[in-house]
């Protein structure tokens, strides 16, 4: 079709790996660049980064969440070890691969110092795209019904439910507060120093 680039749509294609080294054989004689999504745990395999970046893969967009191992076993995240974090990241970088990596603000175990040590380990892990979002209890989820269950939700305008603005009562922080760390830690991890 002509095309040199595509992104895979998958949002873990790391979900069954011996399918993933089969696709990946598939995708070399394409000589094509692409990028794709899926969790850190890819970067327990190390054949698999090698594959990856012989197929092409320039970007991987992984979902971090945070560094509070806490907050991310509230989500169900446990299979995630904050303490491997570091090391898996390295693994993908050293694979020639840049991280996207997405960051959740504004979960009961956030606080404007757990804000900060995100700050410092994106810088000290080289992460080039960190992105934010706020923590958003969309209708009809569990959060949001145990949010509204505990009174502490701002409100349900709806159209407000749109990951950079808090709509709910955090635990340790106000909403206020909530809000102007979100904007201080994109301010600061996309500041001159961290990108130089």
């Amino acid at each position: 079709m002509g095309y040199k680039r595509f992104t895979l749509l998958d949002n873990n294609m790391a979900g069954n790996i011996p399918y993933l080294e089969t696709l990946l054989k598939k995708i070399i004689p394409l000589k094509m660049s692409w990028a794709g999504q899926c969790t850190i745990n890819i970067a327990r395999h190390k054949n698999i980064l090698k594959l990856l970046a012989k197929s092409g893969c320039k970007l991987l967009s992984v979902g971090i969440e945070g560094i509070n191992q806490e907050g991310l076993d509230e989500f169900n995240k446990s299979w995630v070890k904050t303490a491997d974090t570091a090391a898996l990241l390295k693994n993908i970088r050293k694979a020639g691969i840049v991280i996207f990596a997405s960051f959740l603000i504004g979960t009961d175990h956030d606080t404007e110092e757990t804000i900060r040590k995100t700050s410092r380990f994106i810088a000290k892990s080289k992460i080039a795209i960190p992105v934010f979002n706020l923590l958003t209890p969309l209708p009809g989820t569990y959060l949001f019904k145990k949010l509204k269950q505990e009174n502490r939700l701002l409100h349900e305008d709806f159209n407000r439910y749109n990951g950079f603005t808090c709509v709910h009562r955090p635990a340790q922080m106000t909403p206020a507060t909530t809000d102007a760390m979100y904007w201080w830690i994109y301010n600061d991890t996309y500041s001159i120093t961290n990108i130089l």
